[in-house]
């Protein structure tokens, strides 16, 4: 309680000295602003009226940034709808091209969906697999039972294939060892200076189609009608 008591009787000459400017020494006025600053800070600080007013200024600021965000969101909406509108209303533009010198659409072209399907399904891509053997298999026995015959005589008309199956139903009776092809037919060329087409000459089995390259040449130097 003394202390108490002395505490607040130096409190009360502390401000009767600021009070007293008339007889106030420079070391009061310095009290005495240095206080002034303390009382306003403390108001500013931890006054229930600023403490209201800040509340206040805090509370209006976040609607204002809510009101914001809606209307950004509204507009960002609106954006998206008109331009799918404007997609849909606008009509594809194909490129100008003329007919005769555009490039003519490529053969092999891959189905997207068929792409997809295969990616996606283990089972699909298996069955590709053997599809794609098969066809393997099938192209080498096709070319098991064909033989290719050169340098024959070609008059480079449509009609040679009569001559050359005329010439090889000779050329197999003349020599007994040389089985007879079931089909024959002129490889197309590109170049127009090609002499003498090469000739496909096919075999309903292998083993006929090697005994014939072994006894082509044979044949071909014995054949008297040459």
């Amino acid at each position: 309680m003394i202390m108490a008591d002395a505490a607040q009787t130096s409190t009360l000459s502390v401000d009767s000295e600021i009070l007293d400017e008339g007889t106030s020494s420079p070391t009061t006025k310095k009290t005495k602003i240095a206080l002034k600053r303390t009382r306003k800070s403390a108001r500013l600080a931890g006054g229930p009226a600023a403490t209201t007013s800040d509340a206040s200024v805090v509370l209006t600021l976040m609607n204002r940034i809510t009101k914001l965000e809606n209307f950004v969101i509204a507009l960002s909406s609106k954006f998206d709808a008109q331009e799918r509108l404007i997609k849909e209303l606008t009509p594809p533009i194909l490129p100008t091209t003329n007919s005769l010198t555009a490039n003519p659409p490529s053969k092999k072209r891959t189905c997207a969906l068929y792409a997809d399907i295969v990616k996606s399904d283990p089972l699909a891509t298996q069955v590709s697999a053997r599809l794609e053997l098969a066809s393997s298999l099938r192209t080498l026995d096709e070319k098991s039972v064909v033989a290719v015959l050169e340098n024959l005589p070609d008059n480079l008309q449509g009609n040679q294939s009569i001559s050359d199956n005329n010439f090889l139903d000779k050329l197999c009776a003349s020599c007994p060892l040389l089985p007879k092809p079931v089909l024959n037919f002129r490889v197309k060329c590109v170049s127009p200076t090609v002499v003498s087409r090469p000739t496909k000459v096919k075999f309903s089995s292998q083993s006929d189609r090697d005994t014939f390259i072994r006894t082509f040449s044979k044949a071909l130097r014995e054949f008297a009608d040459r």
